[in-house]
């Protein structure tokens, strides 16, 4: 005998609800699971052809960071004293105070090197020699 009260058609409706998640997180759990399996035999490929082959660590570290799909790359903030002399043709009456520095860049000519951009400059009292 089915009962179609009120509150216990929420209930089951709710509980088929649990059921689809539940269902849709083991489908879920179960793709991460065979993932992870592949990424470690493919580590352990890795490793194996570098012991066999004598393979720097480098490349077994770049190796490893591609399976895994993670960035070996590190963030460095460098600062770089700055000396520049300039000479110039100016007229009698020219100040130095009319002279200014506008924008700085510096470029990076190694490929591998990403976001390479200057944040910040200060530049001194620019004076006459």
């Amino acid at each position: 005998m089915e009962n179609n009260h009120p509150v216990l058609s929420k209930m089951n409706e709710y509980i088929k609800d649990l059921e689809a998640q539940a269902t849709g997180l083991n489908q879920d759990n179960l793709g991460m699971s065979i993932r992870r399996n592949e990424e470690n035999e493919n580590i352990r490929l890795i490793l194996l052809e570098a012991i066999a082959e004598d393979i720097d660590v480098q490349t077994v570290a770049n190796s490893v960071a591609d399976v895994l799909g993670i960035s070996l790359l590190r963030e460095i903030t460098v600062t770089i004293p700055l000396t520049v002399e300039a000479t110039m043709l100016v007229p009698a009456d020219f100040d130095i105070e009319h002279f200014e520095v506008g924008e700085l860049s510096l470029d990076c000519y190694n490929t591998d090197v990403e976001d390479f951009c200057v944040q910040s400059f200060d530049v001194g009292d620019i004076e006459e020699s």
